[in-house]
């Protein structure tokens, strides 16, 4: 029984694959896709009046472990991440999301020739 499930599992990868066209629409969109979520991230900014950062924050924690047989305290480091406000210059957000609309509507234009290429390529 074990022996069959190790041969379908690659199997099963396989087949959740993309095809050949799907993965060269995909390739060929994906800077477009990264400026959409640019601008919906620089619109959600301005809607907001402040952006958002991330920032890691360590956290330590005390546990019990095992050192040469005897069971003793140990200090481990964790992180986390936090979101924290961040100020904005409104007319720069602005201009910023007026160059990405125009990058978008040239990397559109890219991307559709790209597709058709791709669904002649990969029929």
């Amino acid at each position: 029984m074990r022996q069959i499930t190790f041969f379908m599992l690659p199997l099963a990868f396989l087949v959740a694959c993309a095809t050949p066209q799907e993965r060269c629409i995909a390739v060929a969109s994906k800077d477009l896709r990264v400026v959409r979520a640019l601008i919906s991230e620089t619109e959600g900014n301005l809607e907001r009046g402040y952006a958002i950062r991330q920032d890691t924050v360590p956290n330590f924690t005390m546990s019990f472990c095992n050192q040469n047989g005897a069971l003793t305290t140990c200090l481990n480091q964790t992180t986390t991440t936090v979101d924290k406000p961040v100020v904005i210059d409104f007319a720069a957000e602005r201009k910023n999301l007026k160059e990405l609309r125009t990058k978008e509507r040239e990397l559109g234009q890219r991307a559709t020739v790209a597709a058709q290429q791709c669904q002649a390529d990969y029929p």
